[in-house]
């Protein structure tokens, strides 16, 4: 279990208790419940095949999965923060959509980078097009995501 202030952020598959799919989708908005999450449920990067997170539907207001983690303010087409990451990766960097960091950035993210952090939305943006200028075939592709949660209903945040 990772620790912020003593508050537990994660508590994985080694907890006392488990949260299952149904769980975790039931306790989606409830700010007073202390939220486990089965982390074996949440999407593996590493060992997922992309094809697979990008044959779910991609309509931001259908949910044919049970979510696998609360997300409260995520569009409902994302089963849990793994497949989030990915799927907007590809959409951005494979799809150049680049709107979309519009959509799905906020104005106070933190990208950490090989050459330092980007700070913000409109910073992400305009290198993500300048990027895409000097190099019209990059892509990136989600390898691996590394997250945690602070907080609780509707003041979740997942980083």
């Amino acid at each position: 279990s990772t620790q912020h202030n003593n508050q537990p952020l994660l508590r994985s598959k080694m907890s006392e208790t488990q949260t299952t799919k149904d769980d975790a989708e039931n306790n989606d908005t409830d700010a007073s419940t202390d939220i486990n999450i089965d982390c074996t449920l949440v999407t593996q990067a590493a060992t997922t095949d992309i094809r697979d997170i990008l044959s779910r539907p991609r309509d931001i207001h259908t949910r044919v999965e049970p979510r696998t983690m609360p997300m409260p303010g995520f569009d409902d087409t994302f089963v849990d923060i793994v497949d989030y990451i990915l799927r907007i990766t590809h959409w951005i960097w494979h799809d150049k959509e680049v709107e979309l960091c519009s959509r799905y950035y906020s104005q106070g993210c933190v990208l950490h980078t090989m050459v330092g952090d980007i700070v913000g939305c409109d910073t992400v943006v305009e290198n993500t097009v300048k990027t895409l200028e000097a190099f019209s075939d990059r892509i990136l592709d989600g390898e691996n995501v590394v997250w945690s949660r602070d907080g609780s209903g509707d003041n979740m945040t997942y980083y």
